[in-house]
């Protein structure tokens, strides 16, 4: 049980600082959103489980930010990252803060919004400078040089320069027994970025702490979850990095406990390696089968360098229910043959925006297909 908590510790802290700036939420209203099957009913299992193909519900929901978000004055993913340079694996962090929610959180318990961006004048001080009397809370180390001797000029340029350089936020809430109770928002939450890898993990903590520390000052009480991630300098050919992660629990004040974690993320449709070059040709082939319209999307997840899981992700417009079956019979068998029996595997059938058929590949224990809202 002990691993089990500290495995499902590790996870909970990829919902990237649930909490990190749980400040905005009394100033907002979240528009409810719908999960991915109802409550659960007498002698249904609620939530994932991977006994037996009993549970007719699929283990995760994420949905995309509803629309009525645009107009509460929140910067747009676009604005973000152009203002802070962002030139890759934009999307591998993306990829990556849902694989996390998706591995943790049930649909009849949770769910998730993202593109909930905060607002510029809500990033804080921490994403600023640093400067010992105007901005203590910013995220440069505060390392006086003294003005003449050598790398002084370098060293305030660099002091002067903000070091993060995107910031992601997502709303977690949970689902009420009452229907009409509108859902409770839990928290948002950061990603921290730093840019060089002999940096990434010491500047993370500390710009992680400086949030914190922010956060607790505005009076929030609630758990913070940080994650730090490595955006890969331009000249490199590989995606980002998770590097750690931190939590402060509620009550414990501005202490921060770190778990040293490394796992990275890489978009399938963009990879250069054997498994990409796979999952691109799967995907001609799809289109050649299924002309009418199915988009693939796949994810691979690594831990330590070591493939461990693979999710992909299949919208179609499809309406009748034989070519849906049609399109998971198909998925299943190709990929299954794509992906090396030892890594898991996750395939996630959608039509108008639902969920109605979720595989699963776990090599502990075995093979599940679960179709959401059906119960054998």
């Amino acid at each position: 049980m002990r691993a089990l908590g500290r495995a499902l510790r590790l996870l909970l802290a990829g919902v990237l600082s649930v909490g990190g700036v749980g400040l905005s939420l009394s100033g907002c209203s979240f528009p409810e959103a719908p999960l991915a099957a109802p409550p659960a009913q007498h002698g249904e299992q609620a939530g994932p489980s991977l006994s037996p193909p009993e549970v007719g519900r699929a283990p995760y929901a994420v949905y995309p930010a509803p629309d009525a978000a645009e107009g509460v004055g929140r910067v747009s993913r676009g604005s973000l990252v152009s203002a802070l340079d962002v030139r890759l694996s934009y999307e591998e962090f993306e990829a990556g803060v849902f694989e996390h929610l998706a591995r943790v959180f049930p649909p009849d318990r949770y769910g998730v919004r993202a593109g909930l961006y905060p607002p510029a004048a809500e990033l804080g001080d921490w994403l600023k400078p640093y400067d010992a009397e105007k901005n203590p809370l910013g995220v440069n180390p505060p390392d006086p040089v003294a003005s003449g001797t050598p790398g002084a000029e370098a060293a305030e340029a660099a002091r002067r320069e903000p070091r993060a350089v995107a910031v992601l936020a997502y709303n977690l809430y949970t689902s009420p027994p009452e229907r009409n109770t509108p859902p409770e928002a839990l928290a948002l939450g950061l990603g921290v970025f730093a840019p060089a890898p002999e940096e990434a993990e010491n500047f993370g903590r500390k710009a992680g702490e400086k949030i914190v520390h922010n956060l607790r000052s505005e009076g929030f009480t609630g758990d913070v979850w940080i994650a730090v991630y490595r955006l890969p300098l331009t000249k490199e050919a590989v995606p980002g990095t998770f590097v750690a992660f931190g939590l402060s629990k509620d009550k414990g004040g501005s202490f921060v406990e770190w778990e040293t974690f490394r796992e990275r993320y890489v978009l399938l449709s963009r990879g250069e390696d054997l498994l990409s070059q796979k999952f691109q040709g799967f995907v001609r082939e799809l289109r050649d089968s299924f002309p009418q319209g199915v988009y693939a999307t796949g994810t691979a997840h690594y831990v330590r360098d070591a493939l461990v899981g693979v999710r992909l992700v299949f919208t179609t417009s499809l309406a009748d229910a034989v070519s849906r079956q049609a399109l998971v019979n198909f998925a299943v068998e190709k990929v299954n043959s794509l992906v090396p029996s030892g890594v898991s595997l996750v395939l996630d059938f959608q039509s108008f925006g639902r969920t109605y058929a979720v595989y699963i590949r776990d090599p502990a224990a075995g093979s599940f297909l679960y179709e959401p809202g059906r119960v054998p």
